[in-house]
Order: structure tokens, then sequence, then C-alpha cells
């Protein structure tokens, strides 16, 4: 439908960015059949203080219960175990979620503002020899730093199941294992058919 150049963007290449607008004709199909189960924070749950606090809080949420002798089986249920629930989410709080890029830390977005403003710079100056030196020297740095910082993540993350099995931890030991060797998989959606 349109197509358009844009010369001040900084995509680490000679090249400039290019963008278009199309039209697509197919459309995803996502359903969420059911709820979705609520994680707690298993780590929190180790901790003698927070066991023997839930402890507390919860047979305080069951002593709040009316169970009447006239409830269903099923009401009864959902009456403890929505109890449970609130005495977890109160206690532990929700599990948070662990961000794909753990070795990304302060020196890492520095690095890359450096290069980003020398990118300007290097298009004001009309591409000169000193101008490009200066950007693909903080481009290069910037390739160092995030090198370095996701080795030494890659590194600390290998070393870690060692620590834990010293420490006789298999459960977690097995389960950064397991994270270790899975590979990337995309996420796939679903087209919807006419039938």
């Amino acid at each position: 439908m349109d197509a358009r150049t844009y010369r001040c963007a900084n995509v680490d290449s000679d090249h400039f960015l290019l963008v278009s607008r199309i039209r697509n004709r197919i459309s995803n199909a996502k359903k969420f059949l059911g709820k979705k189960v609520e994680k707690y924070d298993s780590e929190k749950m180790t901790v003698p203080e927070k066991q023997a606090e839930y402890k507390i809080n919860l047979k305080e949420h069951l002593q709040e219960l009316a169970i009447n002798s006239d409830d269903s089986l099923d009401s009864r249920w959902n009456k403890i175990t929505g109890a449970i629930h609130k005495t977890d989410k109160e206690t532990f709080g929700k599990a948070s979620k662990k961000q794909p890029n753990d070795w990304f830390d302060k020196e890492c977005p520095e690095a890359t503002e450096v290069k980003n403003k020398a990118y300007p710079n290097m298009q004001q100056l009309s591409y000169t020899r000193a101008s490009t030196d200066k950007y693909r020297e903080a481009q290069r740095k910037k390739k160092q730093v995030h090198k370095r910082k996701k080795k030494q993540y890659e590194n600390d993350q290998v070393e870690r199941p060692e620590e834990l099995g010293q420490q006789h931890q298999t459960r977690k030991m097995y389960r950064d294992i397991n994270n270790l060797r899975k590979d990337f998989k995309p996420r796939l959606t679903v087209c919807k058919s006419k039938n």
C-alpha cells in the first residue's frame, strides 16, 4: 500500500531503513479455554518464617469460613480452595516472570546509547572518515560489552547446577539443567479455517 525510507533511523547498517505498509488477509485465532493457573513464588515456600506465617494465615482463613452441613460437597470444596488460594497470594505472592535477558544490565544500555549518539553525528558530518570511525568504534565497543555480558551470564548458568548439586537441591538443579538444554522455540499461532 505504501513505502517510505527513513534516512535518520539507526539500524546499524550503511543501508537506510525502509518502512512499508501492507494489508494482511490472514487472521489469527487465539482462544484461551479455561482459566489461567496462577503460579505462586515457590522460592518463598522454602523459607521457615514464611512457612510458619502461612500456617497461621491458613488457620485464620479456614476459621472465618462458614461451612454449613447443608452445603453441597462442591460448595465446601470451593470455599476451602478459595481460602487456600487467598492465603497463598497473601503469604507468598505471585511468581514473577523471569526476564529472558538477565545479562542486559546497566552497562549494556549505556554502550548502546553512546553508539546511538554517534550515528546522527556521523550523518550530520556527511559521513566523514573521522565521524565514521568514531561510530564504528562505538558500535564495536557496544558489541564487545554485549558479548562479554552474555558469555558471563551463560557461564554463571552452567556453574549454578553444580552449586545446587553440592547443596543437595536436586529439584532446582534438574530444573536448571533442563532450562539449559532447551532450544529456542518460536511461538506458534494457528489460522482458523472456514469450516
